[in-house]
Parts: C-alpha cells; sequence; structure tokens
C-alpha cells in the first residue's frame, strides 16, 4: 500500500491532504509546495452531514447478520477488528481476546466482520469458534452496514473496542469513546477519545471500563471539521498553476 500511495503521489499534480503531517511527508518527496493543499478527511463531509439530517429512529441492521438481536436504545458496545498483516498468524488469537475482554462486561455488543487484509480469515475463524463455543451472547454479527447506519451507530455506542482507523478519525470528530487494540493505527495521529491497549483481556477490559467512566468526548477536529469537499472543490476551480512536475526538495 505505501509503495501504491507513493507513485499516486507522483503522478498528482494537486495534492490534498487530511493533516500537516501529511502534507510534510508529501513535501519530503519532492512535490511543488504549492500544490499541497490541506484540506481536511473528506470522510468527515459525509459525518457532519449524516449526523445534522439523521433521526432519532433506530436504524434497520438485522437484516443481514446473525446473532441475538439487541436494543440499539440501551448500552451497547461495537467491535471491529481487522488483521495486522505484518501479525496475520496471530490474528485468531487477537481477536478472540477482544471477543472475550468484551463479552466480560456484560454489556450487549455489535461485531463487524473484518475487512479482507492478508489474516482476515484467523478473524473469522475467531469469531465463528467463538460464537459456537460461547451459550448466552448478547451478540450480534454483521456482515455489511450503510455508512449513515455506522455513523449513528458510532454515535450511541458506549465504546468502539478493535482496531479500524475510523475510531479515531471518524470517531474522533463524533466524540465516540475508543479502545484501539494492538498495533495496526501505530502510526496515525490520535485524537482525545482513543485509549490505546495492547492485545491481552485484562488490559482491553480495563480499558474499555475507563471509557465507560469516562463517556462521550467533545468533537475533536484533528483529521478536519467537515468542510473538505468545498475546500477541494473550489481548489480545483481555480487551479492555474503549472503541471510541469519538477523536483522540489
Amino acid at each position: 500500500e505505501e509503495s501504491i500511495r507513493h507513485a499516486t503521489t507522483k503522478v498528482a499534480h494537486l495534492h490534498f491532504v487530511a493533516r500537516e503531517d501529511a502534507k510534510q511527508r508529501v513535501l519530503k518527496l519532492g512535490e511543488d509546495p504549492s500544490t499541497v493543499r490541506l484540506v481536511g478527511c473528506p470522510r468527515l463531509d459525509l459525518v457532519l452531514n449524516t449526523l445534522s439530517t439523521i433521526t432519532a429512529e433506530v436504524p434497520d441492521i438485522f437484516k443481514r447478520g446473525v446473532g441475538k438481536r439487541i436494543r440499539l436504545d440501551d448500552d451497547f458496545l461495537m467491535v471491529s477488528q481487522h488483521p495486522v498483516t505484518t501479525e496475520y498468524e496471530q490474528s485468531e488469537k487477537q481477536m478472540l481476546e477482544t471477543l472475550y475482554s468484551v463479552k466480560n462486561t456484560n454489556i450487549p455488543a455489535l461485531v463487524l466482520w473484518p475487512n479482507s487484509d492478508a489474516g482476515s480469515d484467523g478473524i473469522s475463524r475467531a469469531i465463528r469458534k467463538f460464537r459456537e463455543t460461547e451459550d448466552n451472547l448478547e451478540m450480534f454479527f454483521l456482515k455489511n452496514l450503510r455508512p449513515e447506519a455506522y455513523i449513528w451507530l458510532m454515535d450511541n455506542t458506549k465504546c468502539l473496542v478493535g482496531n479500524s482507523s475510523s475510531g479515531i478519525r471518524e470517531g474522533g470528530f463524533i466524540g465516540t469513546p475508543v479502545v484501539n487494540v494492538g498495533t495496526r493505527q501505530n502510526s496515525r495521529e490520535r485524537c482525545i477519545n482513543t485509549v490505546d491497549t495492547g492485545y491481552s483481556r485484562k488490559e482491553i477490559e480495563t480499558a474499555i471500563y475507563d471509557q465507560l467512566q469516562h463517556g462521550k468526548y467533545q468533537r475533536d477536529v484533528t483529521y478536519g471539521d467537515g468542510s473538505a469537499g468545498k475546500k477541494i472543490a473550489d481548489d480545483l476551480c481555480t487551479f492555474s498553476g503549472n503541471i510541469q512536475k519538477t523536483i522540489s526538495y
């Protein structure tokens, strides 16, 4: 992925970045400073629009999934954990630790299936084993969610547990308490809503309780304020710079 990102940067004539540290990385690749624009993350535009228009009605998310339907108007947790490609052999064990820590809180939970990165079969295997061996689970397991439903859930869950970048980026903007497990997000700038843990069951469980005690956070605009789309459109409409690539070290 890193090689593809670098190649895309060298091909592009305009660079729209979410954060100052990303801007500096692009500049270090030799791009002209006048072509690098700090606009924020466009994903937050969708979040802001959804939060301002979504109703209080509980979304119907139980059409595609298995497990016990939980009450979304009561306290609930969310789990979104993906494999770490450099640790793919440990993904099953890592996911089981997370699942047991969530179960031990006795709070109902929604569990999302992983993405398709290397090691996702281990995450999926852990979910299946957990479902088959544990009785009376207050959990529902989901494979697909519409973006608007996911944002609604992030806004209403008591805590998101796992290692999804959405916990840091969208979760920080929404104010969702997040327990970030493991190393997958090591290089990503944190928002105030995030508590980092290792992979041990006890450590994750302790962090969940700490986040439950804290509750909802204030909005963090580390990744933008929800206006990236307008900034990008304005720049595209007015850009008149030289498209000839030059080295600018």
